[in-house]
Protein backbone atom coordinates (compact mmCIF):
# COMPACT_ATOMS: atom_id res chain seq x y z
CA UNK A 1 0.00 0.00 0.00
CA UNK A 2 1.40 3.25 -1.02
CA UNK A 3 -0.52 5.18 1.72
CA UNK A 4 0.36 5.48 5.41
CA UNK A 5 -0.79 2.38 7.05
CA UNK A 6 -3.21 2.96 10.36
CA UNK A 7 -2.40 0.79 13.22
CA UNK A 8 -5.93 -0.37 14.51
CA UNK A 9 -4.08 -0.73 17.68
CA UNK A 10 -3.56 3.46 17.73
CA UNK A 11 -7.13 4.40 17.65
CA UNK A 12 -8.30 5.54 20.88
CA UNK A 13 -11.68 2.85 21.90
CA UNK A 14 -14.85 4.11 23.05
CA UNK A 15 -15.17 3.91 26.62
CA UNK A 16 -18.44 2.07 28.19
CA UNK A 17 -19.91 0.93 31.24
CA UNK A 18 -20.07 -2.85 31.67
CA UNK A 19 -23.19 -4.35 31.04
CA UNK A 20 -23.64 -5.18 35.11
CA UNK A 21 -22.58 -1.77 36.11
CA UNK A 22 -25.42 -0.29 33.94
CA UNK A 23 -27.99 -2.59 35.49
CA UNK A 24 -26.98 -1.86 39.14
CA UNK A 25 -26.71 2.04 38.12
CA UNK A 26 -30.63 1.69 36.50
CA UNK A 27 -31.78 0.15 40.05
CA UNK A 28 -30.17 2.52 42.38
CA UNK A 29 -32.13 4.97 39.97
CA UNK A 30 -35.59 2.92 40.58
CA UNK A 31 -35.18 2.37 44.07
CA UNK A 32 -34.15 5.40 44.45
CA UNK A 33 -36.93 7.68 43.23
CA UNK A 34 -39.56 5.03 44.51
CA UNK A 35 -38.35 5.37 47.85
CA UNK A 36 -38.11 8.97 47.93
CA UNK A 37 -41.39 9.55 46.10
CA UNK A 38 -42.99 7.12 49.02
CA UNK A 39 -41.51 9.54 51.49
CA UNK A 40 -42.61 12.35 49.91
CA UNK A 41 -46.18 11.31 50.09
CA UNK A 42 -45.82 10.10 53.89
CA UNK A 43 -44.61 13.72 54.72
CA UNK A 44 -47.13 15.78 52.79
CA UNK A 45 -49.91 13.08 53.92
CA UNK A 46 -48.50 14.34 58.19
CA UNK A 47 -48.28 17.60 56.82
CA UNK A 48 -52.53 18.15 56.66
CA UNK A 49 -52.25 17.40 60.13
CA UNK A 50 -50.09 20.02 61.39
CA UNK A 51 -52.76 22.54 62.78
CA UNK A 52 -54.03 19.75 65.08
CA UNK A 53 -51.34 17.69 66.68
CA UNK A 54 -48.72 18.81 69.13
CA UNK A 55 -45.54 21.04 67.56
CA UNK A 56 -42.93 18.40 68.91
CA UNK A 57 -44.67 16.09 66.62
CA UNK A 58 -45.04 18.34 63.34
CA UNK A 59 -41.45 18.64 64.05
CA UNK A 60 -40.40 14.95 63.67
CA UNK A 61 -42.65 14.87 60.61
CA UNK A 62 -40.88 17.56 58.94
CA UNK A 63 -37.01 16.32 59.76
CA UNK A 64 -37.67 12.53 58.35
CA UNK A 65 -38.85 14.00 55.16
CA UNK A 66 -35.78 16.32 55.47
CA UNK A 67 -33.76 13.55 55.59
CA UNK A 68 -35.81 11.53 53.02
CA UNK A 69 -35.20 14.21 50.82
CA UNK A 70 -31.59 14.24 51.70
CA UNK A 71 -30.94 10.32 50.94
CA UNK A 72 -32.66 11.46 47.42
CA UNK A 73 -30.10 13.87 46.74
CA UNK A 74 -27.29 10.85 48.02
CA UNK A 75 -29.13 8.18 45.85
CA UNK A 76 -27.33 10.19 43.23
CA UNK A 77 -24.16 10.70 44.00
CA UNK A 78 -24.04 6.97 45.10
CA UNK A 79 -24.52 5.84 41.15
CA UNK A 80 -21.74 7.48 40.25
CA UNK A 81 -19.98 5.60 42.95
CA UNK A 82 -17.12 2.65 42.11
CA UNK A 83 -18.76 1.13 45.12
CA UNK A 84 -22.28 1.06 44.18
CA UNK A 85 -23.17 -2.22 44.63
CA UNK A 86 -21.77 -3.18 48.04
CA UNK A 87 -23.52 0.45 49.24
CA UNK A 88 -26.57 -0.32 47.48
CA UNK A 89 -27.76 -2.73 50.02
CA UNK A 90 -27.02 0.31 52.78
CA UNK A 91 -29.09 2.17 51.07
CA UNK A 92 -32.31 0.37 50.72
CA UNK A 93 -32.20 -1.02 54.37
CA UNK A 94 -31.65 2.49 55.20
CA UNK A 95 -34.78 3.99 53.35
CA UNK A 96 -36.88 1.05 54.42
CA UNK A 97 -36.05 2.21 57.99
CA UNK A 98 -36.72 5.59 57.46
CA UNK A 99 -40.06 5.22 55.40
CA UNK A 100 -41.57 2.80 58.48
CA UNK A 101 -39.84 5.50 60.95
CA UNK A 102 -42.38 8.09 59.13
CA UNK A 103 -45.55 5.53 58.65
CA UNK A 104 -44.88 5.57 62.19
CA UNK A 105 -45.65 8.94 63.18
CA UNK A 106 -47.80 9.27 60.76
CA UNK A 107 -50.35 6.69 62.19
CA UNK A 108 -49.92 8.49 65.66
CA UNK A 109 -50.49 11.97 63.85
CA UNK A 110 -53.65 10.66 62.61
CA UNK A 111 -54.38 9.00 65.62
CA UNK A 112 -54.01 12.38 67.46
CA UNK A 113 -56.31 14.32 64.66
CA UNK A 114 -59.18 11.32 65.11
CA UNK A 115 -58.89 12.29 68.63
CA UNK A 116 -59.50 15.89 68.10
CA UNK A 117 -62.31 15.42 65.85
CA UNK A 118 -64.04 13.22 68.04
CA UNK A 119 -64.01 10.16 65.59
CA UNK A 120 -62.13 8.05 68.21
CA UNK A 121 -62.81 7.77 72.13
CA UNK A 122 -60.08 5.85 73.36
CA UNK A 123 -58.44 5.93 76.77
CA UNK A 124 -54.83 4.22 75.66
CA UNK A 125 -52.07 6.33 75.42
CA UNK A 126 -51.42 5.05 71.50
CA UNK A 127 -47.79 6.40 71.44
CA UNK A 128 -46.77 4.33 74.13
CA UNK A 129 -48.39 1.32 72.74
CA UNK A 130 -47.23 1.60 69.19
CA UNK A 131 -43.98 1.99 70.16
CA UNK A 132 -44.21 -1.23 72.08
CA UNK A 133 -45.74 -3.14 69.41
CA UNK A 134 -43.47 -1.56 67.03
CA UNK A 135 -40.13 -2.36 69.20
CA UNK A 136 -41.43 -5.64 70.44
CA UNK A 137 -42.60 -7.33 67.04
CA UNK A 138 -38.87 -5.76 65.02
CA UNK A 139 -36.92 -7.29 67.71
CA UNK A 140 -38.61 -10.94 67.18
CA UNK A 141 -38.88 -11.13 63.60
CA UNK A 142 -34.98 -9.72 63.88
CA UNK A 143 -33.73 -12.09 66.18
CA UNK A 144 -35.69 -15.33 63.57
CA UNK A 145 -34.01 -13.39 60.39
CA UNK A 146 -30.65 -13.25 62.39
CA UNK A 147 -30.83 -17.46 63.55
CA UNK A 148 -31.67 -18.22 60.38
CA UNK A 149 -29.65 -16.28 58.13
CA UNK A 150 -26.22 -17.85 59.94
CA UNK A 151 -23.25 -18.30 57.40
CA UNK A 152 -23.89 -22.08 57.63
CA UNK A 153 -27.67 -21.80 56.07
CA UNK A 154 -26.86 -18.88 54.47
CA UNK A 155 -24.19 -19.87 51.83
CA UNK A 156 -25.57 -23.33 51.63
CA UNK A 157 -25.86 -24.34 48.57
CA UNK A 158 -29.27 -24.18 46.62
CA UNK A 159 -29.89 -27.31 44.63
CA UNK A 160 -33.30 -27.24 43.94
CA UNK A 161 -36.27 -24.22 43.06
CA UNK A 162 -38.19 -25.89 46.36
CA UNK A 163 -35.65 -23.83 48.55
CA UNK A 164 -36.61 -20.60 47.12
CA UNK A 165 -40.36 -21.46 47.05
CA UNK A 166 -39.73 -22.36 51.05
CA UNK A 167 -38.20 -18.68 51.34
CA UNK A 168 -41.11 -17.09 49.47
CA UNK A 169 -44.24 -18.98 51.00
CA UNK A 170 -41.86 -18.54 54.69
CA UNK A 171 -41.67 -14.94 54.00
CA UNK A 172 -45.64 -15.22 53.29
CA UNK A 173 -46.38 -16.53 56.39
CA UNK A 174 -44.36 -14.84 58.76
CA UNK A 175 -46.21 -11.42 57.11
CA UNK A 176 -49.37 -12.81 57.88
CA UNK A 177 -48.61 -13.69 60.63
CA UNK A 178 -47.48 -11.19 62.16
CA UNK A 179 -50.43 -9.18 60.61
CA UNK A 180 -52.76 -11.59 62.67
CA UNK A 181 -50.70 -10.80 65.64
CA UNK A 182 -51.38 -7.26 65.30
CA UNK A 183 -54.73 -7.60 64.59
CA UNK A 184 -55.37 -9.30 67.92
CA UNK A 185 -53.38 -6.94 69.91
CA UNK A 186 -55.65 -4.17 68.48
CA UNK A 187 -59.29 -6.02 69.74
CA UNK A 188 -57.75 -6.72 72.97
CA UNK A 189 -56.43 -3.37 73.86
CA UNK A 190 -59.06 -0.93 72.21
CA UNK A 191 -62.64 -0.65 73.44
CA UNK A 192 -63.58 0.12 69.53
CA UNK A 193 -61.17 -1.41 67.73
CA UNK A 194 -63.34 -0.44 64.38
CA UNK A 195 -62.52 3.24 64.82
CA UNK A 196 -58.87 3.04 65.26
CA UNK A 197 -58.53 1.33 61.63
CA UNK A 198 -57.10 3.63 59.72
CA UNK A 199 -54.09 4.87 62.09
CA UNK A 200 -53.42 1.31 62.92
CA UNK A 201 -53.31 -0.01 59.50
CA UNK A 202 -50.23 2.79 59.04
CA UNK A 203 -48.72 1.15 62.07
CA UNK A 204 -49.14 -2.66 60.68
CA UNK A 205 -46.98 -1.29 56.95
CA UNK A 206 -44.22 0.57 59.43
CA UNK A 207 -44.04 -2.97 61.22
CA UNK A 208 -43.74 -4.99 57.80
CA UNK A 209 -41.11 -2.27 56.66
CA UNK A 210 -39.40 -1.56 59.57
CA UNK A 211 -38.62 -5.39 59.69
CA UNK A 212 -37.87 -5.75 56.44
CA UNK A 213 -35.00 -2.39 56.45
CA UNK A 214 -33.71 -4.29 59.56
CA UNK A 215 -33.21 -7.69 58.11
CA UNK A 216 -31.39 -6.47 55.31
CA UNK A 217 -29.03 -5.09 57.54
CA UNK A 218 -28.31 -8.73 58.81
CA UNK A 219 -27.89 -10.22 55.76
CA UNK A 220 -25.65 -7.90 55.11
CA UNK A 221 -23.58 -7.78 58.19
CA UNK A 222 -23.99 -11.90 58.25
CA UNK A 223 -22.84 -12.13 55.08
CA UNK A 224 -19.59 -10.26 55.67
CA UNK A 225 -18.49 -12.97 57.37
CA UNK A 226 -18.05 -15.43 54.84
CA UNK A 227 -15.62 -12.20 53.06
CA UNK A 228 -18.11 -10.72 50.35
Amino acid sequence: MNGREINPMSTVPTKSLPAHNSTDRKNALTLNIFFFAVSAFIALASFQFNSVVPSWLNSISVGLGVIGSGMFIYGFILRSSDQLKKRLGYFTAFFLVLISVQLFFLANTMYISDVEAGTILEQVNFLSASISEYLIIVAILSFFVYILSSPKLLFREVRSLKVYLWAITGGAVVVFLTFLVMVLVKSAIFVSPETVEAPYEFLMASVILGFGGISVFILILRSKKRGN
